[in-house]
C-alpha cells in the first residue's frame, strides 16, 4: 500500500472513530457510573442504619439450646412462654411483630410471618446450630473432637523448581478482565458495523465514496477506526470497573496482590484480545455488507456467530493441557479468550503462544482482503439480497 493509500485508510478511520466515538459521552458514562455506585453504596448504608430491627417472639426456648444469631444481624429474639401465643399472633397480624417463632422440638419449628420473612436466613442459621448442639448432647459426642474428625487433612503443596507456581489471585482477575472485556468489545464491534454499513448501502453519498476511494481502503479504514471506537469504549467499561472495585472496598475488606502480576502474560493478553476483535471485526465487516435489511435478513443471526467460537473453549477448562484445548488456543477465533485461559491454569510453551498470534494476524490479514471483495460486490446492492452462490460467484471475479 502507498503512503498515500495508507493516508486515506487513516482519514476514514478517523471519520468513523469520531463517528461511533464521543469522548464527551464516554466521559459522562463513567462520571454517571461513578456517581452510581457511591449512590448505591450511601443507599446501602443509609438502609443498614436506619431500618429498624426485626422483631422475633420465640416461644419454645427450652426445646433446643440457646439460639446464638449473627453479630451483624437485625433480627432481635424475644423469648415469651406458651400462654401468651394467641396474644402474639395477634401481634404478628397488626404488624406489631415481624414473626412469631414456635419451636416444638429439635426436628421441627414453625414462623409464622404476616409478609415474605427476607430475614429468616439468620433465623434458620440459629436453629440448625442449636439442632446440631442439641443432637451431639444427645448423642454424647463431645464437639471438639467431632470438629476434628471433620476437618479436612492437611495438605501442602509444593512446586517443583522446574516447575509453574499457580497463578496470584490478581492475574487470575486480570485475565478474566481481559475475556470479559475482549467479549464485550467483540459485540460493541458487531453494532458498530450492523449500524454502519447496511445503513450506508441506502445512501446516495456512498457510489460517491465508492468513487473516490478503493472498497479494500474503505474497509481497511472501518476495521481500523472502528476497533479503535470499540477499545475506546472498552477503556471506559475498564474504567467503571477499577471505581467499581475502589467503592466495594470501602465497605468490605479485600486485597488484591497486583504486585504479583507478571508484564509478560498481562502484555499476551492485551495483544490477544486486540488481534480477536480485528479477526471479528472483519467477520462483521464481510457478513453486515451482504445484509440490506437487518430487520429480515436470515443472515443477521450470524453476527452472533463468536458467541459460539468464543465459548467453545470454557467446558474444557478443566483440562487445560488436553490435545482439544491446546488446538482450540491455537486456532484463530478461539484463542483470544482460550489461550488466554490457558496462560493462567497451565504452563504454555512459548511456541504455542508465537504461533497462535502468528495464526491470528494470518486470518486477519486473509479476511481483510476477503471483506474488501465481498465489500466490493455487495456495498452498492440493494433489494433483493445476493444469494450465497450468487456471493461466490462475485468473489470469483472480483
Amino acid at each position: 500500500m502507498t503512503l498515500a493509500g495508507l493516508k486515506t485508510v487513516f482519514t476514514v478511520a478517523e471519520w468513523e472513530f469520531r463517528r461511533f466515538y464521543k469522548l464527551r459521552d464516554q466521559l459522562l458514562s463513567l462520571a454517571l457510573a461513578m456517581i452510581g455506585g457511591f449512590v448505591g453504596f450511601a443507599v446501602q448504608k443509609f438502609v443498614e442504619r436506619t431500618s429498624g430491627p426485626v422483631r422475633v417472639a420465640v416461644i419454645g426456648r427450652g426445646q433446643l439450646p440457646a439460639l446464638t444469631l449473627p453479630a451483624n444481624s437485625r433480627v432481635e429474639l424475644q423469648f415469651r412462654d406458651a400462654a401468651d401465643e394467641p396474644a402474639l399472633r395477634d401481634a404478628v397480624g397488626r404488624r406489631d411483630l415481624d414473626g412469631l417463632l414456635i419451636i416444638d422440638g429439635p426436628d421441627r419449628a414453625e414462623l409464622l410471618v404476616a409478609r415474605e420473612p427476607v430475614w429468616d436466613g439468620d433465623i434458620r442459621r440459629a436453629l440448625a446450630d442449636a439442632r446440631r448442639e442439641w443432637k451431639l448432647r444427645e448423642s454424647q459426642i463431645d464437639p471438639a473432637r467431632l470438629a476434628d474428625a471433620l476437618a479436612p487433612a492437611p495438605l501442602e503443596i509444593e512446586y517443583h523448581p522446574a516447575g509453574r507456581a499457580a497463578a496470584s489471585r490478581a492475574e487470575k482477575i486480570a485475565a478474566a478482565a481481559f475475556v470479559g472485556l475482549t467479549c464485550l468489545g467483540v459485540f460493541i464491534g458487531m453494532a458498530s458495523f450492523f449500524a454502519g454499513i447496511t445503513g450506508e448501502k441506502t445512501l446516495r453519498v456512498t457510489e460517491q465514496v465508492v468513487a473516490a476511494i478503493s472498497p479494500q481502503t474503505w474497509v481497511d479504514g472501518k476495521l481500523v477506526g472502528l476497533t479503535a471506537a470499540a477499545f475506546g469504549t472498552l477503556l471506559t467499561y475498564a474504567g467503571a470497573l477499577v471505581l467499581f472495585l475502589g467503592i466495594l472496598r470501602l465497605g468490605m475488606e479485600f486485597s488484591i496482590p497486583w504486585a504479583a502480576l507478571r508484564p509478560a502474560n498481562v502484555l499476551a493478553y492485551l495483544v490477544l484480545a486486540l488481534l480477536g476483535l480485528f479477526f471479528w471485526n472483519c467477520v462483521f465487516a464481510a457478513i453486515a455488507v451482504t445484509i440490506n435489511d437487518p430487520n429480515s435478513s436470515t443472515r443477521s443471526s450470524l453476527m452472533f456467530l463468536p458467541i459460539l467460537f468464543l465459548a467453545m473453549g470454557f467446558p474444557g477448562m478443566q483440562t487445560p493441557d488436553a490435545p482439544v484445548m491446546r488446538a482450540l488456543s491455537i486456532l484463530p477465533g478461539t484463542s483470544p479468550t482460550v489461550m488466554t485461559a490457558r496462560l493462567v491454569l497451565t504452563e504454555v510453551p512459548w511456541w504455542e503462544l508465537a504461533v497462535a498470534i502468528g495464526l491470528m494476524i494470518l486470518a486477519i490479514l486473509a479476511l481483510r482482503r476477503l471483506a474488501g471483495k465481498v465489500f466490493a460486490t455487495n456495498i452498492l446492492l440493494t433489494g433483493k439480497e445476493q444469494t450465497w452462490r450468487e456471493i461466490w460467484r462475485g468473489l470469483r471475479q472480483a
